[in-house]
């Protein structure tokens, strides 16, 4: 195999889209949506960027939203996307990005190109795709039993998340941030 060709194998092999997100609530456990114009509703989240870690990223892609204030806290969720129908598949992170105590459920960051708006738990359901759904849930029982849910194109790995309900969240609450919103 020339070297080219070898090249281009290997980097077929192990080139994986890699995306992290976080995962922000309200006072009364609404969960912080984003889309850009028209696009499906989603955790904010961005493309790990070549030299950037996820956790990094997940805070770069809150910034827009809500400031530079806004550390991501710990990996909540992990899924690595294997199914054929995706290209090379992917990985994507998901963190704790606390909570917020909203004054508002909507409004719109970046010049007005990002929608964002707290949303129900059922709301989510219906307006996020379903890989971003499977997440979100995920994130919130690892939320619930302070643990990292491990899932494989969006299915949860059996035994994946110890069953400890009760236990508070690690992330603390976050300064109020209600003049950033509009």
């Amino acid at each position: 195999m020339a070297a080219s060709g070898l090249a281009r194998f290997y980097g077929s092999v192990f080139r994986r889209r890699v995306d992290a997100a976080a995962l922000v609530r309200d006072s009364v456990g609404a969960v912080l949506a984003v889309r850009s114009g028209d696009g499906p509703w989603a955790l904010p989240g961005a493309v790990v960027k070549a030299g950037e870690d996820p956790r990094t990223a997940a805070a770069r892609a809150l910034s827009p939203v809500l400031g530079d204030r806004i550390p991501a806290g710990r990996m909540l969720v992990f899924d690595c996307a294997v199914d054929s129908a995706q290209d090379a598949g992917g990985l994507a992170f998901v963190y704790d990005g606390g909570s917020v105590p909203a004054a508002t459920s909507g409004f719109r960051a970046a010049g007005d190109t990002v929608h964002a708006r707290f949303l129900s738990i059922d709301a989510c359901t219906r307006l996020l795709e379903p890989a971003e759904v499977a997440r979100l849930a995920a994130a919130l029982t690892a939320l619930e039993t302070q643990s990292v849910a491990e899932l494989v194109d969006g299915r949860l790995i059996p035994g994946a998340l110890p069953a400890r309900p009760g236990i508070p969240a690690m992330m603390p609450q976050l300064p109020e941030v209600s003049h950033l919103l509009g």
